[in-house]
């Protein structure tokens, strides 16, 4: 039985379950611009039990507008303690292409390495 979406409010960000006659269809989250209502884009949690160890997948868009003013780090600090608390991780996963400076340096902004 899935689990109910639970909706995260920060400062710049509202992220909740998608409402797909509304918004696009396909998303687990919506991340939303707090002061304008605008998408910002889409930010999504994975759960996989890799033999006993609960791994998070997280994936993430941005649109351009909105690179590089929090809304990123913001969402991922509303979600660190659902995914470890909550859920129970062990391990947290995300990633980044390789020509993507920004969002390498985010990454690594909240401690993840790269393996």
């Amino acid at each position: 039985m899935p689990r109910p979406v639970p909706v995260f409010e920060g400062k710049l960000v509202t992220l909740r379950p998608p409402n797909p006659a509304e918004d696009a269809p396909g998303y687990f989250e919506m991340n939303l611009d707090k002061p304008s209502g605008q998408l910002v884009g889409r930010f999504f949690l994975c759960m996989e039990n890799r033999e006993g160890i609960i791994v998070i997948g997280e994936g993430n868009r941005i649109s351009k507008p909105f690179w590089r003013k929090g809304h990123n780090r913001e969402a991922r600090m509303l979600l660190f303690p659902y995914a470890f608390e909550t859920l129970q991780a062990d391990i947290y996963e995300t990633g980044a292409w390789s020509e993507n400076e920004n969002s390498i340096r985010s990454i690594e902004a909240h401690g993840f390495t790269f393996e």
